[in-house]
């Protein structure tokens, strides 16, 4: 399989190496605005003859949408993966053409799995979901508020930590924002959110509350669900989680595994399943753009 990947920063580096080490992969071919030395590099003009199987768009998120209506007119029956989240802001973009995916790559981190598979199904009457994390720590390569992250056009909590808005549907089924903030509460060097909370109803849950920031010391990614009868703490930095039945606590520990060479080789073999879609995709942007500010 013969693989192409548009825009070479930190994620895009992420997706050669383990691309690299898949041994289905034969060629790997980069497009970048920024060459480096010892990548193998392709002109724009020459994609066309290089005819690849498998196409990574990872470049500035603000671009995305005019390089996959590009790399949409020129080929056909191609896979292709957008990195998250699918663009900036809400288009209504579509396409027969080509399978096109978004980098949704936590849809298969062991804890999320494990939920999807034996929680999905259970009704709970609250679920608490947060997200913490420090975009100062984020890259050590470059200053934060020189980064992609911090413009304007495509950083920020909200579209930066898309995950939870993905895995909430993908476990909790469709789900209806009642109350939202969207804010910069530090002074951090950036041109958009910081902070995010959202309060909600899903087909799964009675209520949920979801808190997303970026400025936190302490890292943490967990999502907390309960009812009459059962207490759930799931911790998506730790791989394990608790059940508490009112008379025993018990835990379940998982493997860790690499998410991103998971969602690359369920492309890869076609096991499009539990893969995000185009049509997911968009409706992620869709609800994000009726947020409050």
């Amino acid at each position: 399989m013969k693989v192409l990947i548009i825009g070479l920063g930190s994620v895009g580096l992420k997706h050669y190496n383990q691309l690299k080490s898949l041994n289905s992969i034969k060629r790997i071919k980069v497009l970048s605005k920024r060459p480096k030395k010892n990548f193998p590099f392709i002109d724009k003009k020459n994609i066309r003859i290089y005819d690849p199987d498998y196409i990574i768009i990872s470049n500035l998120t603000s671009e995305h949408l005019k390089t996959l209506k590009e790399i949409n007119k020129l080929f056909i029956n191609k896979l292709i993966l957008v990195e998250k989240p699918l663009f900036h802001k809400f288009y209504n973009f579509n396409s027969k053409r080509n399978k096109i995916f978004i980098c949704y790559n936590m849809r298969f981190h062991p804890v999320i799995d494990y939920l999807k598979k034996h929680i999905s199904k259970k009704k709970f009457d609250f679920a608490s979901i947060s997200c913490t994390t420090n975009l100062k720590k984020w890259r050590t390569n470059i200053k934060y508020y020189r980064s992609n992250t911090s413009k304007k056009s495509g950083g920020g909590a909200l579209l930066e930590l898309s995950h939870e808005l993905d895995y909430l549907e993908y476990i909790f089924g469709s789900y209806e924002i009642k109350y939202s903030v969207k804010k910069k509460l530090t002074k951090l060097k950036i041109a958009n959110d910081d902070f995010y909370h959202l309060i909600g109803t899903s087909e799964k849950l009675k209520y949920f509350d979801l808190k997303v920031s970026i400025f936190d010391n302490k890292e943490e990614r967990l999502i907390k669900l309960s009812n009459e009868n059962n207490f759930i703490e799931a911790d998506i930095l730790k791989n394990k989680i608790k059940f508490f039945d009112g008379k025993k606590i018990y835990e379940k520990k998982f493997k860790k595994i690499d998410t991103l060479k998971e969602i690359h080789k369920k492309i890869i073999s076609k096991k499009f399943l539990n893969i995000c879609n185009l049509k997911e995709g968009k409706k992620i942007l869709n609800k994000i753009r009726r947020f409050k500010y």
